[in-house]
């Protein structure tokens, strides 16, 4: 089987219509195509953001929720959403690199540690010691996303 290779264009194309989708592949340059929309989805919600003013910190999750903010809930929700079908695509890319799908699991951890971070203080070492965690998933994730598509 060979790898698919799409464009920018494609790989949003690709990622709509497989969003939530858990099975199949995603080919290496899927999922590239992807970082690079990903970086012009955040930069537009950043700008819909302060050009709305509100104010929204995607670390402090429960604070942003609780806030009573109609347009900060919406675009809590919207990036919620947008993560899911990023999850997605990263299983699918797991798969198409021959790595077990499953250990994408580990790749939730370092959303998590970003989302929660603030939420808890286990102290300086224990919180030291879940970022040197995050830093090694995070090295992991680029592994297996540079990795070429396996039969």
């Amino acid at each position: 089987m060979n790898a698919q290779h799409v464009g920018l264009f494609g790989a949003l194309g690709s990622y709509l219509h497989k969003f939530g989708n858990f099975t199949g592949r995603s080919s290496r340059s899927e999922y590239w195509w992807m970082i690079i929309w990903d970086v012009f989805f955040v930069l537009a919600l950043g700008f819909v953001e302060n050009l709305t003013h509100t104010n929204i910190e995607h670390d402090q999750l429960f604070a942003t929720l609780t806030s009573g903010s109609i347009l900060a809930i919406l675009f809590e929700v919207i990036y919620i959403a947008y993560e899911f079908g990023n999850f997605s695509l990263t299983v699918r890319r797991f798969r198409d690199a021959g790595v077990n799908a499953y250990l994408s699991i580990l790749t939730l951890l370092p959303l998590s540690h970003f989302l929660w971070y603030s939420e808890l203080n286990f102290g300086y070492y224990a919180n030291a010691a879940v970022s040197v965690v995050v830093v090694a998933v995070s090295f992991y994730m680029l592994y297996v996303a540079l990795k070429p598509s396996k039969e």
